[in-house]
């Protein structure tokens, strides 16, 4: 499975962010999502009203999905933005390994018709 990539950008409006941050954030992002089913994840951070926003773009195979979280320190945010991303991925690559589909020879215990005909 190949590494996702990973991207962070700052909305420049009322960011002023160490590259300590950026390190800390890659190092997270990598740590957690090194070997998920994901091609792309991006975060987008900002300020607004003394508010930490980050907004996550999930690029998976099947899916893509904006996730986002606000908190007043930048750093729980940061946390809390990848609880929701693993727990999308978690539920994407539950959904792949357990597909619900139904056979055409199933019978459908809502349908009448089927206990009729078969």
């Amino acid at each position: 499975m190949n590494r996702p990539e990973i991207s962070i950008t700052f909305d420049g409006r009322n960011c002023d962010y160490s590259t300590a941050f950026q390190k800390l954030a890659l190092e997270k992002l990598n740590q957690h999502y090194s070997r998920a089913p994901v091609i792309e994840i991006k975060l987008v951070c900002s300020v607004a009203n003394k508010e930490h926003l980050i907004k996550a773009h999930v690029h998976m195979h099947n899916k893509y999905c904006v996730i986002e979280d606000v908190s007043w320190d930048m750093y729980k945010t940061l946390d809390l933005i990848i609880e929701k991303v693993s727990r999308v991925i978690w539920d994407q690559k539950q959904k792949m390994h357990n597909p619900d589909h139904h056979s055409a020879t199933r019978k459908d215990p809502q349908n009448i018709d089927d206990y009729m005909t078969g």
